[in-house]
């Protein structure tokens, strides 16, 4: 398990003696695309659900990866396909429209500085991926999660 310094200390305390630890930006530890290089071998295969890396994640290591004939494919969510049973269901929760009030800017005023900026790059698209992004471009808050105001959104 890779993780940086904010999770250190309640991995090892909440994962068993079965999981390696890679302490993310420590001496000592290699990087996640190191210790693939370590252990596996030309013409392997890595799989991971692009849903759950970045883009540049991905990048970073099919680049890494192919200099040395192993490549980087798409897969299912495999957590999908074997927690079948006693899995509880997603959140759901309805959205909250956070008001001018809180959010500083309205929704409007938002889009068209993304959409001047994404023509001053002449780009054709924005691409969200996280979803503190989402909150904030729409103005939006859930309780999704109970740690936070985010909401689940792709």
């Amino acid at each position: 398990l890779w993780t940086d310094g904010r999770y250190f200390l309640q991995a090892e305390q909440q994962l068993d003696c079965q999981w390696i630890i890679m302490q993310q930006g420590e001496d000592g530890y290699p990087s996640a695309g190191d210790w693939l290089l370590s252990v596996l071998s030309s013409g392997d295969r890595v799989g991971s659900d692009p849903r759950y890396v970045s883009i540049s994640e991905w990048t970073s290591y099919s680049s890494v990866l192919e200099e040395n004939n192993i490549s980087m494919v798409e897969v299912a969510d495999l957590f999908d396909e074997i927690w079948t049973e006693d899995r509880p269901e997603r959140p759901n929760s309805p959205l909250i429209i956070h008001t001018l009030e809180y959010s500083g800017e309205q929704l409007s005023n938002k889009i068209e500085r993304i959409r001047a900026e994404l023509n001053a790059d002449n780009s054709d698209a924005l691409v969200l991926t996280a979803l503190d992004d989402t909150a904030w471009t729409f103005n939006l808050r859930g309780s999704d999660r109970e740690t936070s105001a985010m909401f689940y959104s792709y």
